[in-house]
């Protein structure tokens, strides 16, 4: 069976800040702030690849040409009576087992947000009752299936005749707050440093702690608060978000970034023919590896 995954929504932030990946990298020049944010998406990007995962929470839309249907067997089973893992999907008497199971193709889910279909007899696009299908996210990767009794709509047999929207990633990790004494300067704003690894998804979070209201207008750059004020030794409290993903990863996207940044063209490890992941990225990313089978059931 058939399958296509797009991302719908974009992740919000990076798992590496800006002023982290400087610190790695041992670098204090602006010069190359631009190029290293974006090898830190690229890095993040190649990570994701690798392990099957999300690590910033985004949307996607996994499609499939139709449901799996629940088929009967009327012979032994053979090679095509087993799944990608050598499990076999017959019970031994007389129907296939779980095979309208759908298996998520990246960890972690944090949702299934809605499943659309176009149904067979009507061909008209329909949107399916939460309450007739049942999600396992204790298993990894997630699974999705009928309720007991109950059997998957028939959809059109045709190109991506069912849309399963998901939300995946770590979750953002709870928020933290900092009550910082920012200091004027010339041009009428003041400045305060952020702290290390915070990342501000947003910036009406910002409040004076006199007034207890808004401060609207701020910006972030390099780690550092930048708002509106003629103020001197103005006190805000800052609330920013830092995310849930595994040391691990975070650990492995710096090497991958730093293999990046400091080669600035195709390099070839060993006698392969290939750039490939440090051997040291690739030996803190294997254990989190979800391969992506992204389907499993009725063929």
């Amino acid at each position: 069976m058939s399958f296509a995954l797009r991302q719908s929504t974009p992740p919000l932030i990076e798992p590496v800040s800006l002023a982290d990946m400087k610190l790695h990298l041992r670098v204090d020049i602006d010069d190359d702030d631009s190029l290293i944010q974006a090898l830190i998406s690229a890095a993040r990007e190649r990570a994701e690849d690798f392990t099957g995962r999300c690590f910033i929470p985004r949307g996607l839309t996994f499609g499939l040409d139709r449901f799996p249907a629940l088929r009967y067997l009327t012979a032994a089973p053979s090679r095509s009576d087993y799944d990608s893992l050598g499990n076999p999907t017959w019970d031994g008497t007389t129907h296939w087992n779980r095979s309208q199971t759908i298996t998520i193709p990246r960890s972690p889910l944090i949702a299934v947000t809605g499943i659309t279909y176009c149904d067979q007899t009507t061909q008209t696009w329909m949107t399916l009752d939460p309450s007739l299908y049942v999600i396992d996210n204790l298993s990894e990767p997630a699974r999705l299936k009928p309720v007991y009794g109950v059997n998957w709509p028939i959809a059109l047999n045709d190109l991506n005749t069912v849309l399963i929207q998901l939300s995946c990633g770590y979750q953002i990790g709870v928020v933290e707050e900092q009550t910082v004494s920012a200091t004027a300067n010339t041009n009428g704003f003041f400045t305060a440093p952020l702290n290390q690894g915070a990342v501000a998804l947003s910036l009406g979070t910002v409040v004076d702690v006199l007034t207890g209201q808004p401060v609207t207008g701020c910006s972030i750059s390099n780690g550092v608060l930048i708002a509106p004020s003629s103020e001197a030794n103005k006190q805000v409290t800052i609330s920013y978000y830092v995310p849930n993903v595994p040391f691990t990863a975070i650990a492995a996207i710096k090497l991958i970034c730093g293999a990046l940044y400091n080669n600035r063209e195709s390099f070839v490890v060993g006698q392969g023919n290939a750039v490939e992941l440090p051997l040291a990225a690739e030996a803190l990313l294997t254990p989190m590896r979800v391969l992506p089978f992204g389907y499993f059931g009725g063929g």
